[in-house]
């Protein structure tokens, strides 16, 4: 053995966790010391969002704001239905056939039930619903595990051998808490005593350990410094549970202050211009959570702690309507539904806290949109309706387009914003984002409400989704994006993977946006790749062609040292009708979309320097189940037919033109025309 070297990393081990222990240690002693500010703010007792079910003034006047009948015959149909079962057999499901959904569909309708029970007794007031609640909770209490199992590393949670605070168990925690405080002495003392003693050891005794630097076991509550979704979801619940059970003030602040301090690493997760890497439906998730956390100790605080004062706030909470790509229609990459659209309450709610001047969220009503089952801190999270705030105005700096720099996204908007004309979104960023997509110059196009060219999403998760083999999923990996393909190798994982900005320039008619993709890909003598997309708003082409509604010019320069294959793709939900009769073609026409409104003629061609060459053209179904689309994505690939050293394929994406639409999409008129 070699003992100096031993030694020396023993010696090097011991600095390092002795470096960690003081920056620990100097952390718990900042938020200890906020802590004692913190106090002086809050109540001397509990108090949660909402109000307890004795003060019928507020439960009263809440009655115009929500479906009450609907709410009561929901809580009704529940109280006369068995509890579903969670058995371990069902738990360790997981384990066996990596299905998510088996455990979490019957525990999302078992847990669900108490927050459906308990707001049809609070606006009924008749105690006839409270046996199912504390039956409902003793089930819940009675569960091994709040964690779920896709969170729970070889069970050891639900075995009891580690104490871990995940998504899941967060919220449970901060439900059961608001519970207790809407009820109170409705409920027993006994479903009290287990409400507050299940939350302790589940949720705040961990907590507490892992701020004081202590560990818990398994991944130990790793969340708490992380910058993605897990941050602010797992905060708010934790927080949001400690706000309305711990009576005691102090412990109360020590939360908030912890929070406080932690919240920035989730702030740090945008880039610098307020960009979600996780896309639009993590943002809803986690920035929504943020935001219930925020409004919380707001109202715990008499307004003294502010949430929202970081810089970087306004920007984040602007993200979802910065991508619009047009009326509607929002670019959505990453593991994101290609529907997924802002949270209206965020939105509505954040337009008047922020003064964002945001038209189309004036609303001044927060909550009573939902259904029947609701959260019930996200039913009673806001208040009922804004105060008299002025919402601003919103300042975009261009009705034409946003351009997330630092991260290194473009939302090109039509003329006028007219749905009926070209808009798009291209993707630079890189290969390690959070949820990461292998997609370094992924586009989106948009037309007539639609997008007959997209970014298909994200999968069905599963236990192979957030393991080593993530990127086997084709909606994952760049095979289920429009990406170039050099010599048969798909793009490669990892931050060093990224699109290098060579050229943007903006006009009113024209956009150029011009990336270097050469990186994310780890192929042998690739000397350029570069996707370069010229936007053009008017009716003229770039070639002097009319184009009704504007033209995307997608120019993609490959140079090889030997020569080689190279490959472009379309991915699309819609029909395709292949125009152009032969399968190798020096260029090959395609008609995508599913009805006339949104159509899209494609041409696409390839160039040797000054010669053209042949492509060839296959179109493959994605086998993968989505999380947004029950329809299969296609792609639609343009290779070469002879290899070659260097060449341009070029696409271009136009409106169909009228003729093209009465061919293939004929109206009742067309039709009789032919009889």
């Amino acid at each position: 053995m070699n003992y100096k070297k031993f030694t020396t990393t023993i010696l090097l081990f011991l600095c390092l966790t002795i470096a960690v222990f003081a920056q620990n240690k100097e952390q718990f002693t900042q938020i200890e010391k906020r802590a004692e500010e913190i106090q002086a703010f809050l109540p001397a007792k509990a108090q949660g969002v909402g109000q307890p079910i004795t003060n019928r003034e507020k439960w009263d006047a809440l009655k115009t704001s929500f479906d009450v009948p609907a709410i009561i015959k929901n809580a009704e149909n529940i109280m006369k239905s068995p509890i579903p079962e969670t058995p371990e057999s069902l738990y360790m499901d997981y384990y066996e056939t990596g299905n998510r959904n088996n455990y979490q569909n019957v525990r999302g309708r078992k847990y669900g039930r108490i927050n459906s029970l308990i707001l049809g007794e609070c606006f009924e007031n008749k105690e006839r619903f409270l046996p199912a609640i504390e039956e409902a909770i003793r089930a819940v209490c009675a569960d091994p595990s709040w964690v779920l199992p896709a969170h729970d590393s070889s069970a050891r949670i639900y075995k009891g051998e580690v104490t871990y605070i995940d998504l899941a168990s967060s919220d449970t925690s901060w439900q059961l808490a608001t519970a207790d405080y809407w009820l109170q002495n409705k409920l027993s003392p006994e479903t009290r005593k287990l409400i507050r003693d299940n939350v302790e050891r589940r949720t705040f005794a961990p907590y507490e350990k892992s701020i004081q630097g202590e560990k818990n076991g398994s991944r130990d509550n790793w969340w708490i410094t992380t910058t993605n979704n897990w941050n602010a979801v797992c905060h708010a619940g934790v927080v949001g549970a400690a706000i309305a059970l711990i009576d005691d003030p102090a412990r109360r602040a020590f939360y908030i202050a912890a929070a406080e301090k932690n919240k920035e690493y989730f702030l740090n997760g945008f880039t610098k211009d307020g960009y979600c890497s996780e896309g639009i439906g993590y943002w809803n998730y986690g920035f929504g959570h943020y935001v219930y956390m925020g409004e919380t100790v707001l109202q715990a605080t008499d307004g003294k702690v502010n949430f929202f004062s970081s810089p970087i706030i306004r920007d984040v909470a602007l993200f979802g309507v910065h991508m619009q790509i047009a009326p509607g229609v929002y670019a959505a990459y990453a593991d994101c539904s290609p529907y997924a659209k802002p949270d209206s309450t965020i939105m509505k709610y954040m337009n008047h806290r922020l003064s964002l001047g945001l038209p189309d969220y004036q609303e001044t009503q927060f909550i009573g949109r939902g259904g029947t089952a609701l959260s019930l801190f996200g039913t009673m999270g806001f208040p009922n309706t804004a105060t008299s705030r002025d919402i601003g105005e919103l300042k975009t700096g261009s009705a034409l387009r946003h351009d997330f720099a630092d991260a290194g996204i473009l939302i090109a908007w039509a003329m006028n914003n007219d749905p009926k004309r070209l808009s798009f979104s291209i993707k630079a960023g890189h290969n390690n984002e959070h949820h990461n997509h292998n997609d370094v110059g992924s586009y989106i196009v948009s037309l007539g409400g639609g997008t007959p060219l997209v970014d298909p999403g994200g999968e069905v998760y599963t236990s192979r989704t957030f393991s080593g083999k993530r990127y086997d999923s084709n909606v994952i990996n760049s095979f289920g994006h429009d990406v170039p393909r050099i010599n048969g190798t798909l793009q490669q994982t990892g931050s060093k993977a990224k699109g290098i900005i060579l050229e943007k320039s903006f006009t009113d008619t024209e956009d150029k946006f011009a990336i270097d993709l050469s990186s994310a890909y780890s192929v042998k003598g690739l000397k350029e790749l570069t996707r370069t997309i010229f936007f053009n708003r008017t009716d003229n082409g770039a070639n002097g062609e009319k184009h009704a509604g504007g033209e995307l010019l997608v120019l993609d320069h490959i140079a090889l040292e030997d020569a080689g294959t190279f490959e472009t793709a379309l991915i699309t939900f819609s029909n395709v009708v292949k125009i152009t009769a032969a399968d190798q073609a020096e260029s090959l026409e395609l008609l995508i979309g599913n009805n006339a409104e949104e159509a899209v003629l494609v041409t696409v061609s390839l160039r040797n320097e000054v010669n053209p060459m042949f492509l060839k053209y296959e179109q493959t179904e994605i086998d993968e189940n989505l999380s947004g689309s029950k329809v299969k994505p296609k792609r639609l690939a343009f290779s070469n037919v002879a290899p070659s050293k260097k060449a341009d394929v070029v696409t271009v994406i136009t409106p169909a033109s009228a003729a093209l639409i009465e061919k293939y999409f004929p109206t009742e008129k067309t039709e009789e025309k032919k009889k």
